[in-house]
């Protein structure tokens, strides 16, 4: 398998990511009907179009996923095949430029599988990203632009990069971080300046306002600089201990965003590394745009330390940051004058043995996992419980407290009218719910709505057996009124 790798043509690693994501979508699809926590979040917000939903994220995921509604209908399938789509475009644009960066076959080949060595990638995508996923996809596209424009700085090349930058935007506010940091590093970048200064970037600037406008006008009525703060939970009256913890929290995360890929690159090219010697400018333009970019991610939490703390910077917020980072490092190697000389297969293996081993877990997650113990929310039985239920008309209205039921609701009855919380979706002059409406909830207390009284239907009952778990779906049929 290892020497497969090593000589592996375009077409066969092709073949082989393919493969890689279709086990992770057969995995899904075939062994749980249960929705992700994020996922039932986005088919709650994808049933109707605004130009803004909840901050603090912006809406284009949502967006695209109410088109796909719209085409192919609420479901789990066109959830996940939409997610696939956008990592098998990523694992594509690293790919492109990986061919732009590098010389050598395999360093190409290194560079495009590198996300599997990263945590936030391997594992906590295949879990429950939605925005972040196609956030990913942004800064491939992005950072593929940029550097083309060294080859080919030609009109249609800053469009396309004004394109990716709105995506970009419009995926997850935290892209700034990236489009501000990449911005000063062609700036301070001698090759790169003159593409930054180039007139045809009034292009990239006009192609990502369009592409962002149409939130920006909504945003402009929020307080997201309050719900940013709020989640990052900055404060600037912390002590220079607590800001100094905020600093080593900060580098830890960072650490761990990458910390399989970096134990086995320093397996692999620790001869090349040690002593360091590392120089901000260089003659390569894509390794001294990347070290500036690098300098500067480190650079500016140091400073931030010294005015703000940031106690609680999670790991999947280090996308924008280090996304980048793999092109960094083998970059760095390749320009090294013993790099052929170096074995790949310590990465190799270790990128094989960790996609194996996510790939069981996955697969023990959905099977046998509540029978050893391990119950969460995905081994529900949500969907399994609904079917056993009898059938409703299409003019019944369906109602829970609960938005991950809810979600629920939405996939399994396609054509009813549902009320989650006070939200009404598919409520139509020409087909008004008819009563007596069905409330639904999944413990042993009745949702708190209204005093139900006396005239209130017999409760119903369905238990579904999970491993050492029983699952209970309770439904009953009150009078219209108090639904409404």
């Amino acid at each position: 398998m290892i020497r497969t790798l090593e000589k592996a043509s375009p077409a066969q690693l092709a073949t082989l990511i393919t493969s890689y994501l279709l086990v992770h979508i057969l995995i899904r699809l075939l062994f749980s009907q249960t929705i992700q926590l994020d996922d039932a979040e986005q088919i709650l917000h994808a049933q109707y179009f605004a130009l803004g939903y909840p901050i603090p994220q912006p809406p284009l995921y949502s967006w695209i996923l109410w088109l796909l509604f719209k085409w192919f209908g609420t479901s789990l399938t066109t959830i996940t095949l939409f997610k696939y789509s956008l990592i098998t475009l990523t694992f594509w644009f690293t790919w492109l430029t990986a061919r732009e960066l590098f010389k050598h076959n395999q360093t190409i080949l290194l560079a495009t599988t590198s996300f599997l060595l990263m945590p936030s990638f391997a594992w906590h995508m295949h879990q429950g990203f939605t925005h972040t996923i196609l956030l990913g996809l942004a800064l491939s596209m992005s950072t593929y632009f940029i550097i083309k424009l060294v080859r080919a700085p030609t009109p249609l090349h800053y469009l396309l990069l004004g394109a990716a930058l709105g995506i970009g935007i419009m995926a997850k506010y935290s892209f700034i971080i990236f489009l501000v940091a990449v911005s000063l590093s062609m700036l301070f970048s001698r090759h790169y300046r003159k593409l930054l200064l180039s007139r045809w970037t009034i292009i990239t600037l006009i192609t990502a306002i369009v592409v962002v406008a149409p939130h920006l006008w909504w945003v402009l009525d929020q307080n997201i600089t309050g719900a940013v703060q709020g989640k990052l939970q900055i404060t600037n009256s912390s002590g220079i201990t607590e800001r100094f913890s905020s600093l080593l929290s900060f580098a830890g995360n960072a650490i761990a965003f990458i910390i399989p890929l970096i134990i086995f690159y320093l397996i692999t090219f620790r001869r090349l590394f040690f002593p360091i010697r590392f120089k901000l400018t260089h003659h390569n333009p894509h390794l001294e745009l990347l070290n500036y970019f690098h300098a500067i991610m480190l650079i500016t939490p140091i400073v931030l330390s010294l005015f703000v703390s940031m106690p609680d910077f999670k790991i999947r917020w280090f996308h924008p940051i280090m996304i980048i980072s793999p092109l960094w490092i083998l970059l760095l190697a390749e320009n090294h004058k013993d790099y052929l000389a170096s074995n790949i297969r310590p990465i190799l293996f270790g990128t094989i043995a960790i996609t194996v081993a996510i790939l069981t877990i996955r697969l023990l997650q959905v099977t046998v996992g509540p029978d050893l113990g391990h119950y969460s929310r995905l081994n529900r039985p949500i969907i399994e419980s609904l079917q056993q239920l009898p059938p409703f008309s299409s003019d019944r209205l369906l109602v829970s407290n609960d938005h991950f039921l809810g979600a629920h609701l939405l996939v399994h009855y396609p054509q009813n009218p549902i009320m989650i919380g006070e939200k009404r979706y598919r409520f139509t002059q020409a087909h008004a719910p008819v009563g007596p409406c069905i409330l639904f909830w999944e413990n042993d207390t009745p949702p708190n709505r209204r005093s139900l009284g006396d005239e209130l239907a017999t409760i119903n009952q369905i238990t579904y057996p999970v491993g050492q778990t029983n699952y209970s779906l309770y439904w009953v049929e009150p009078p219209m009124q108090y639904c409404d």
